[in-house]
């Protein structure tokens, strides 16, 4: 992959209607946190060539450039005892595969600071499908992406208060932008954080930019896609060829 521009971590705070969010950059991955959530709630990357394949980590781990009270609680796995509810995986929100080529992004990737709980069946499903999307057309141009949670108004998910002082997102959404001989791509998604988001859905989770911005809880997010120059295009699909791609 081709390596980007090396950005130094400074945290950068934004103060927008009331709500702090502090802009973490990476060295090839950006997170907004919000601290009061001890959470991150978006994210962008671009996603190049892939021509890594190093071992991804195992261990997950705080971010020592971020305050310990905009992180997590705990870095153990999102354990709960509840028989009536989902399993629940850490999920990454910028994807560790698309890292591979640099060790030190991968452990980046790996920073609970950019990992929150995802149902089983949405992070093998229609979550993985939408990075499977990205490894199909890294090769043949850049992937922008951008993702984040929405957050919702259902509680009974949030089984992770205590152990981690999180609450669990009703929703992720996720962006893809690209450009191809001149042909634009576009695609956007809001997928359920439940039992059912598996990949073969992924297609009834589309929704159009406007949509989207709707449905975002935070201004600077909102703004932020209102920016994009590319908002609409050819969407990206997951075809046969795409297999030999899905690592």
């Amino acid at each position: 992959m081709r390596i980007l521009t090396l950005f130094f971590l400074i945290p950068t705070l934004y103060i927008t209607n009331a709500q702090a969010l502090v802009e973490q950059q990476y060295t090839h991955y950006k997170l907004w946190v919000d601290c009061k959530e001890r959470a991150s709630i978006a994210f962008y990357y671009v996603a190049s060539e892939d021509k890594g394949n190093k071992t991804k980590y195992n261990s997950f781990y705080d971010d020592p450039s971020l305050p310990q009270s905009c992180q997590q609680l705990s870095r153990e796995a999102y354990s709960h005892y509840n028989d009536f509810e989902s399993k629940y995986h850490r999920a990454q929100l910028a994807a560790a595969n698309h890292f591979d080529f640099d060790k030190a992004a991968l452990k980046e990737a790996n920073f609970m600071a950019n990992v929150l709980p995802q149902t089983l069946q949405l992070n093998r499903g229609a979550w993985k499908r939408t990075e499977e999307l990205v490894e199909c057309y890294r090769d043949s141009f850049d992937v922008v992406n951008y993702g984040g949670v929405i957050w919702g108004t259902d509680s009974r998910n949030d089984l992770f208060v205590n152990s981690h002082g999180i609450r669990t997102p009703d929703y992720f959404w996720r962006v893809l932008v690209g450009e191809y001989k001149s042909q634009k791509y576009f695609s956007a998604w809001i997928v359920p954080n439940a039992n059912d988001a598996r990949a073969s859905k992924l297609q009834h989770y589309a929704v159009g930019i406007e949509q989207l911005i709707a449905r975002v809880e935070y201004e600077e997010i909102k703004s932020l896609l209102n920016s994009l120059e590319v908002k609409f295009g050819k969407k990206f699909k997951y075809n046969k060829g795409c297999k030999a791609y899905v690592s």
